[in-house]
């Protein structure tokens, strides 16, 4: 059973963010100890948070949300109805239709005639106070709470690290489910959590909001796999006070959050200006053989699998966002954004180019193999050869078994790549992974850019903080998601004029803290 009830309408809580149903279901198991409910007296920076995110109540300047349905009235004109992925098209005649989807061009005579299933949901962006203005007043407070509780029970982040992996604070609030849409409730593990109840109800309460807001609620409510029952959802909670940028890594790490049963991923930033947007490109790759059937095992119905091909068929005719590139830039202040997990791989942001592989460098690399000894003394060497490794794995897992390579190629021993690829690797091993490097910088030429990091995660822990099936091991597992067929695609942040504005964005940069959330779909059984 739930161990507090969330509020069916969340639109509109109390100033303390404490709906009153929550306060008399409140559990209050014995012997259990909880901090006392803190006001934001902790550190200088997040007195500082506070008062900065008191005055962004509202509309900020920034990018304008992205639209993407409209409707058309005699008295208003054109007007945004529904907002999602945003498309290049403009509305035009309403005798061709009343509603119009930018995203694919179409007319129709209602909204739900043009509607694009989950492509229209594929990547939102925009600022809060712009989604939902009662959000945005919701969030504020919500976040200065959430960050105090985050310092007082994983400490403060010193100053030095607030852009270090050092300075990573992240606590999990715990999980809404929903049977039925309209009554949310808390997970039962909540009763064992140390955050007061009141910030982690409230947290639930704004989080159903967003879906409400950004069109997931009701994509789901429309949903047949949804309508044919047995289904329930389940949104886990995740804040992170800090999360540091990417500012070293010369890859793009991409990756999907969870192993294939989570359907949206939305994060909401305390962000008081521009930040670096979260890097992203379509996934339009087919799920077949061993991903499928361990989705099926999950749960995640097979209606559900039909509606993410239909997806990624229509995405593939369309001239929709992150189709031929690695999307980047920035977010405006109070940032959200919203994704469709199995269309799209993404990444933290990274701040530096990444390395290409030519044809001059083969040469080079082939006495690599052979001479690992040399890798040291080229310039990015061990981070080169590294990375050359990795697309291999990508591309020819087989090769590495036994080696635990994600494991190692992820402990940052990078300064130790000649003793662990002469333990592992012998003549012949390191002849075949030659003939494969041959075969894959000959496939990554003909796709022109030749880039080589877009098929590695720097921080595994992001997708493999999922449950993990006993009877597969981590590379097995993480082989299924591996990206693939999207390294020649071109880069956002690689151009230079926005390079310099990510960049400045990021040296402006505080604490990046943001709630996160993993939308499943599990069987209720």
């Amino acid at each position: 059973m739930a161990s507090a009830r969330v509020p069916a309408d969340p639109d509109h809580l109390p100033p303390t963010g404490r709906p009153a149903a929550a306060r008399q279901d409140r559990p209050d198991p014995a012997n259990q100890t909880r901090p006392e409910a803190t006001s934001v007296s902790s550190s200088p920076r997040v007195q500082r948070q506070a008062r900065t995110i008191e005055r962004l109540f509202g509309p900020q300047p920034g990018p304008v949300l992205q639209r993407s349905i409209h409707h058309h009235t005699v008295e208003a004109g054109w007007k945004i109805v529904e907002s999602g992925t945003a498309g290049t098209h403009q509305p035009g005649d309403p005798a061709q239709g009343v509603y119009f989807n930018d995203l694919t061009g179409h007319y129709g005579a209602t909204a739900n005639d043009v509607r694009a299933g989950l492509a229209d949901r594929l990547m939102h962006v925009g600022s809060l106070p712009e989604l939902d203005e009662d959000l945005a007043l919701q969030w504020g407070p919500l976040a200065v709470r959430l960050g105090v509780y985050t310092e007082k029970a994983l400490g403060k982040v010193k100053e030095k690290d607030v852009g270090k992996k050092d300075g990573d604070r992240m606590i999990n609030v715990g999980s809404l489910y929903m049977v039925d849409l309209d009554r949310p409730d808390l997970d039962e593990t909540v009763a064992r959590s140390r955050m007061p109840m009141e910030d982690i109800v409230a947290c639930a309460a704004f989080v159903r909001g967003l879906m409400r807001a950004n069109g997931q609620l009701d994509h789901i409510r429309r949903a047949p796999w949804w309508q044919e029952g047995g289904l329930k959802v389940r949104v886990d909670m995740n804040y992170y006070h800090n999360r540091p940028l990417d500012k070293t890594s010369r890859n793009v790490g991409m990756h999907k959050d969870t192993a294939g049963d989570n359907i949206f991923v939305n994060l909401v930033f305390t962000n008081t200006a521009a930040t670096p947007a979260t890097e992203w490109t379509q996934d339009r790759a087919a799920i077949i053989g061993r991903k499928k059937e361990k989705m099926l095992a999950k749960g995640v119905p097979e209606s559900l699998l039909d509606e993410f091909h239909q997806a990624k068929a229509l995405l593939s005719g369309l001239q929709a966002p992150g189709k031929d590139r690695i999307e980047g830039g920035v977010m405006p202040a109070m940032a959200f954004v919203s994704w469709v997990d199995e269309l799209a791989w993404h990444a933290t942001p990274s701040l530096l180019n990444r390395l290409k592989v030519t044809k001059d460098m083969l040469p080079q690399v082939k006495t690599w193999f052979q001479s690992p000894g040399e890798v040291s003394a080229a310039k990015n060497g061990p981070t080169l050869f590294i990375n050359v490794l990795g697309l291999l794995h990508g591309q020819a897992p087989a090769l590495f078994d036994g080696t635990g390579f994600l494991e190692w190629q992820f402990s940052d021993k990078g300064d130790e790549v000649q003793q662990w690829y002469e333990s592992h690797f012998k003549v012949d091993a390191r002849a075949k992974l030659l003939e494969q490097w041959v075969a894959v910088l000959e496939a990554e030429q003909a796709k022109r850019a030749g880039l080589v990091g877009n098929s590695l995660d720097s921080e595994l822990e992001d997708f493999v903080e999922d449950e993990k099936d006993d009877s597969s091991s981590e590379e097995e597992e993480e082989a299924l998601y591996q990206p693939t067929g999207i390294s020649g695609r071109p880069r956002s942040n690689s151009d230079a004029e926005t390079q310099a504005t990510v960049t400045e964005a990021a040296e402006q940069q505080g604490l990046r803290s943001f709630i996160r959330t993993w939308v499943r779909i599990e069987p209720t059984g």
